[in-house]
């Protein structure tokens, strides 16, 4: 099911044109041709639920289209914009308008950690020093590797995760929450006591 949400389907149906129940400057034939491409038959009878017209059609697609289909025919859409405006058509529709195309592309395709460009975003953790005294705040999902350590109280090796601790705290050190509660959520070290620093990445 669709990951649009009702910002992004207003903006959609105003830049491409989806008044009148056309989408650009597509004829029928186009429009079918187009989401043949991307292996879809638009004219699908399932298509017609809010009615017949390619920009009902489009919508319906929104409704019942798979994250990752969607986000194909986003892209191809803004592609198609593109290419049009360099031969003329489509003159409407801006740069930045297209630009916001593939960013809606890529959040309807789940929220991906993966940028536009295929190169990995990074997962980083937080940390602080006040009075000698580390505090650094694991990442969820870096949370979820090392839990299996911090339930059976073995803080070695929760510690020792680099990518947990950002550079392998290897010390014995207690969990504690913010609030005080031993969850998990932070790992504190007492350099003063330890005589331990972070090795820099």
């Amino acid at each position: 099911m669709s990951g649009l949400s009702v910002t992004d389907k207003t903006f959609l149906e105003a830049v491409l044109s989806m008044g009148g129940g056309y989408v650009l400057d597509f004829k029928n034939t186009s429009f079918a041709q187009f989401f043949d491409d991307l292996g879809i038959d638009i004219y699908e009878e399932k298509y017609a639920e809010y009615g017949v017209s390619k920009a009902n059609r489009l919508k319906t697609f929104w409704k019942l289209g798979s994250g990752t289909e969607i986000a194909s025919s986003l892209r191809a859409l803004a592609d198609y914009a593109a290419a049009r405006k360099v031969t003329g058509g489509c003159q409407e529709v801006t740069e930045e308008q297209i630009a916001k195309i593939r960013d809606i592309a890529e959040t309807s395709a789940g929220g991906s950690s993966t940028a536009a460009t295929g190169a990995p975003i990074a997962i980083t953790t937080e940390a602080t020093v006040t009075k000698n005294l580390i505090s650094i705040e694991i990442h969820e999902d870096i949370y979820g590797h090392i839990q299996q350590y911090l339930a059976t109280g073995d803080y070695f090796h929760s510690a020792s995760i680099r990518r947990g601790c950002r550079a392998g705290l290897m010390a014995n050190a207690p969990v504690a929450s913010k609030d005080g509660t031993a969850d998990g959520s932070d790992l504190l070290l007492d350099r003063s006591t330890r005589n331990e620093s972070l090795p820099q990445d």
